[in-house]
């Protein structure tokens, strides 16, 4: 209740970090995100647009920054639950039509924000379908005694759907850069987690190509060569420099409200590349 109370101030660091850590207390063998969407579900369906999105920001930070070990779960309940009815608001839970039936605290004119708030719902509900904290699955492709093999890391991580996903999540998190007159402490905080997350997809995206790429990409198949190219293409002229845009754009913003992202934007070399594409 704390994280999503319905004034101007950012969700806490403390109070989401308490909420995060929760899913590190807990074995993954538990259902643990059923209530806990259920609950955020309420507080987005509120008429304050700060509460909805300071309950966005929740999700956002579950998906971000929760246990490896609850992922698949938040995933696979946050789809299920996008199919199911909610039978006291008459609508699918997460419906975006009536998370955007927002409005401001005494008429104040909110269509900026609510603008934004569109934008960004988008992007958290595919980021939380698709992937968990720091992309793992793109990274993290392939079995722990197979780590050097370039097949298994193409099977496991880098494969087609991810590539999809992962289009789809650079375009969305590009739409939530910042506009005129959108800029306050809850959006900002939206948007330091987004970039966070354009600059976590280019490492984990660079890791796992210079992982299929090593030794000259030995054992791969060529539909698998093709595939890494593809991403290598993907890698070089659509993630990396728009993921640096979006940094460089947001950075004075961010500023502003003391947030800062630490780190640079990378993690392929221009030889891994170079190797990827001419497989």
């Amino acid at each position: 209740l704390k994280s999503t109370r319905p004034d101007d101030t950012a969700v806490k660091p403390k109070h989401v970090e308490r909420l995060v850590g929760v899913t590190y207390q807990i074995s993954g063998q538990y259902d643990l995100y059923d209530p806990i969407l259920r609950k955020l579900w309420a507080k987005m369906a509120e008429l304050d647009w700060r509460t909805t999105t300071k309950a966005l920001y929740v999700l956002h930070r579950f998906s971000a920054d929760g246990s490896p070990d609850h992922a698949a779960a938040l995933k696979a309940r946050l789809r299920e639950l996008r199919r199911t009815r909610d039978q006291k608001r008459k609508e699918k839970y997460f419906n975006s039509k009536l998370l955007l039936t927002v409005a401001g605290a005494d008429g104040t004119d909110i269509a900026p924000f609510k603008a934004f708030l569109a934008r960004y719902a988008h992007y958290v509900l595919l980021r939380a379908q698709c992937f968990g904290g720091a992309f793992g699955e793109i990274s993290g492709g392939g079995s722990r005694r197979s780590r050097s093999s370039a097949a298994s890391i193409v099977s496991g991580g880098l494969r087609p759907e991810h590539l999809e996903a992962a289009k789809m999540i650079l375009a969305a998190g590009g739409k939530c850069a910042l506009k005129k007159g959108e800029d306050c402490d809850i959006t900002a905080s939206c948007v330091e987690r987004v970039v966070n997350d354009m600059k976590s997809l280019t490492g984990a995206v660079g890791k796992a190509i210079e992982r299929a790429v090593k030794n000259g990409g030995e054992g791969l198949s060529s539909a698998d060569k093709k595939l890494v190219s593809q991403w290598c293409t993907f890698y070089e002229t659509d993630l990396c420099p728009k993921a640096k845009e979006m940094l460089k754009e947001s950075q004075s913003t961010l500023d502003r409200y003391g947030l800062f992202v630490q780190g640079r934007v990378g993690g392929a070399s221009k030889e891994a590349i170079r190797i990827g594409k001419e497989l």
